[in-house]
């Protein structure tokens, strides 16, 4: 991690290290407990709607429009009510990779987009330094 030069804002500092990281792609994901899956639907143009129950744990990493990674394949949340997200699958997808293969009920390993992660650690060191 970057350290923050002194005479640098934290809200300078923090767009700078987001700004680096997204531009060297250094987003990867976070690992979460797998849950189960309630089943596939096909609700239009030929894709697929798949609903993930989400584990407690994870909820504060997930937003709409944000990335997951659903066994090692990374989706886009097109819903998220409570305790459950919703992704599209396309066609290419549903038949190139295993999710084409689950059923009602089986298990997935969920990973959260770990932007969240590093927002969540900056937080808690601008309250470390009595910043925030």
């Amino acid at each position: 991690m970057m350290q923050k030069p002194v005479g640098q804002s934290w809200e300078s500092y923090v767009d700078s290290v987001f700004r680096i990281a997204r531009e060297n792609g250094e987003f990867d994901n976070l690992p979460g407990a797998g849950k189960p899956i309630p089943g596939l639907d096909e609700p239009y143009d030929e894709n697929w709607w798949l609903k993930i129950r989400v584990p407690a744990e994870l909820d504060r990493y997930l937003v709409f429009k944000g990335s997951i990674a659903i066994d090692g394949i990374s989706l886009t949340i097109a819903s998220l009510e409570r305790d459950v997200l919703a992704v599209t699958i396309i066609p290419h997808t549903y038949q190139n990779t295993t999710l084409g293969t689950h059923k009602t009920g089986d298990r997935v390993n969920l990973e959260c987009d770990v932007l969240a992660k590093h927002v969540e650690k900056l937080l808690e060191s601008l309250e470390y330094f009595g910043k925030r």
